[in-house]
């Protein structure tokens, strides 16, 4: 009686593990899927970059002063030579009289000074003269034994002590008849002369021209401001042609070369560009993200295509730097395709059933990746498989 319930137990159970993978295999899974089929594949990088203005320059003030006029305003369409702002140059001319004091003041010292050295040689030629006047007479008065040594000792003291003075007036005197001396001050002058000269070519600095035609893209400084020399007035540049910088991280560049193509969008100015690589600089810099971190970059120019009136220079855009592209192949949602056993696999949809199928991948792009076998143009793949997704389960297609 034990025996027959175990085996009507076991055939129980038996029974209900074989509904349950008859149920399992019977019933549908919703999938999404994708059909395979010919297209391009396009890796890329993506990059912010900055529109700039053909022949962009800075125009810099060449003098120090007070900004006392601002001809032009941003946007501005300006020719050649035409007036853009005033510096009051009074600062320069200031500058140019204190220079003019200081060589005054040179050639001064040198008359002065070569003047009391003539004067304090002839002084200390005549003490030494009285001195030794003095010394022969003591000398004599005393072989007469009418002075005593002591008297003798004391004018031989003067004697040495004023032919001393003589001999050091005379050096010093040297020191402003010699050539050295006389160079040290001409040289010094013809400096100061040669920075007088610069600064006189400079009171025409004041007044600012347009060295060429373009648009003024920013003006940096406002009136009755004081500028100092090298100070940045306008920015401006050619905007009938545009082009682009970039800065690319520097383990990127190598994967890019001149001449490659880059697509340029922007929703907000409504533009969709193509361009081509036209530069990439030999030298890397180092620039702080926003994060925070160090990152080696290199910058890279890249030409526009198309009309590009409705561009506005240091505008940032969104560009795609292609790194490599397949045309007219067959491509498959990235999303569909998973690792099994160390190889590439999609679930296909064969009669309404998930098929497992290894696949052979060729080039993998940022949206979808190229299917060099396995596949056929037109077969339905499944998106995003789940655990629950089987070889030979039945699926419903949304």
């Amino acid at each position: 009686m034990m025996k027959i319930s175990k085996k009507l137990i076991i055939g129980i159970v038996a029974i209900g593990i074989m509904g349950s993978i008859f149920l399992t295999m019977n019933k549908e899974v919703d999938v999404k899927v994708s059909k395979v089929n010919k297209g391009n594949v396009v890796k890329y990088i993506e990059e912010t970059g900055t529109i700039k203005a053909l022949e962009q320059e800075n125009i810099y003030s060449k003098i120090s002063g007070t900004l006392s006029k601002i001809y032009v305003k941003e946007g501005n369409l300006i020719d050649e030579s035409l007036l853009l702002a005033q510096i009051d140059t009074k600062d320069n001319s200031l500058t140019m009289k204190g220079i003019n004091e200081k060589i005054n003041l040179l050639k001064s010292q040198y008359g002065t000074n070569k003047k009391q050295a003539e004067l304090t040689v002839d002084k200390n030629k005549a003490n030494y003269d009285e001195a030794k006047r003095k010394l022969d007479s003591t000398k004599k008065l005393y072989e007469q034994r009418v002075v005593s040594l002591d008297e003798y000792k004391r004018a031989l003291n003067e004697y040495t002590i004023a032919e001393n003075l003589l001999e050091s007036s005379k050096e010093e005197l040297k020191k402003y008849i010699s050539q050295e001396v006389t160079n040290s001050y001409e040289s010094q002058i013809n400096e100061l002369k040669y920075e007088l000269e610069k600064l006189k070519n400079k009171e025409s600095d004041g007044t600012i021209y347009a060295d060429k035609s373009g648009k003024i893209l920013d003006v940096l400084v406002k009136e009755n401001q004081y500028v100092t020399e090298g100070t940045i007035l306008f920015e401006m540049g050619n905007t009938d042609k545009y082009y682009m910088e970039v800065d690319v991280l520097a383990e990127d560049v190598i994967k890019l070369k001149t001449g490659g193509e880059v697509l340029i969008e922007d929703e907000d100015l409504g533009v969709d560009f193509d361009g081509t690589i036209s530069k990439i600089y030999p030298k890397a810099f180092t620039k702080v993200s926003d994060l925070g971190i160090d990152q080696k970059r290199v910058k890279m120019e890249i030409d526009i295509n198309g009309d590009t009136s409705k561009l506005m220079a240091d505008y940032e855009v969104d560009i795609k730097l292609i790194e490599d592209m397949k045309e007219d192949v067959l491509v498959l949602s990235k999303n569909s395709v998973f690792k099994y056993k160390d190889s590439d696999y999609v679930f296909v949809v064969e009669n309404n059933k998930a098929k497992l199928r290894e696949v052979e991948l060729g080039l993998k792009g940022e949206d979808n990746i190229e299917i060099v076998k396995g596949l056929k143009d037109g077969d339905v793949v499944i998106l995003s498989p789940g655990d629950e997704i089987k070889e030979d389960i039945k699926v419903n297609v949304e």
